[in-house]
């Protein structure tokens, strides 16, 4: 719960039923944040992950939530889609330190923008041990006039079943202004001078190598 995920998640509002999407399926560990009345989409490329995480996990099955499993790429998924008016949307497609650079490019996010609500929002999971891609995530903010905010959870912090992340979560100027109080003490990430945003016919892993 005090990761960035789910801070974000604990910040929505609970008077009403929630529209989530979640891009990267894993064990379903997000699923149980669904509420009743919430509908929760999760994107997931392999169908094996999706029947491991029905028959070796239980978050799927205990979540209040309507769970409903779309398979195939997250981008691809969701650009053929029509808009589904998320009250967030979760991007944590990554596999340990590998990059899937086609979900962070300029094109990838004015995709995602088109399925939020005016209010809703964007978390995109960054954890890496090689890569700082805050940059990434500042020009991509800018570029669709939001403001990034980055949530980290440092290791030692005396839970021994979560490990460090960092995740960047994408708010209007008018909630970076007014944040609820889970997502208070955020650091607003700043465009980094020079920085060349990655796009479909761009990105270089040299300009951001810790």
């Amino acid at each position: 719960e005090r990761t960035g995920i789910g801070r974000a998640l604990q910040s929505l509002p609970t008077d009403r039923p929630r529209q989530l999407g979640v891009v990267g399926l894993g064990a379903g560990t997000l699923a149980v944040y669904g509420r009743a009345g919430d509908q929760m989409r999760m994107y997931e490329i392999n169908n094996q992950v999706l029947d491991l995480a029905r028959k070796h996990f239980s978050y799927l099955a205990d979540s209040a939530a309507s769970i409903v499993p779309v398979l195939g790429d997250g981008r691809l998924m969701l650009e053929r889609e029509a808009p589904q008016a998320f009250d967030l949307l979760a991007m944590d497609a990554f596999s340990g330190d590998s990059i899937p650079t086609h979900l962070l490019t300029l094109e990838a996010f004015d995709a995602y923008m088109r399925h939020m609500k005016p209010d809703g929002l964007l978390a995109v999971h960054i954890t890496n041990t090689y890569l700082d891609l805050r940059p990434v995530m500042a020009s991509a903010a800018q570029h669709v006039g939001k403001v990034a905010l980055l949530l980290e959870l440092p290791s030692g912090h005396g839970d021994p079943f979560c490990r460090r992340s960092t995740w960047v979560v994408f708010v209007s100027a008018a909630q970076a202004a007014a944040l609820p109080p889970t997502l208070q003490g955020a650091q607003v990430l700043q465009p980094r001078p020079g920085f060349r945003p990655w796009t479909d016919t761009f990105s270089n892993l040299f300009d951001i190598l810790i």
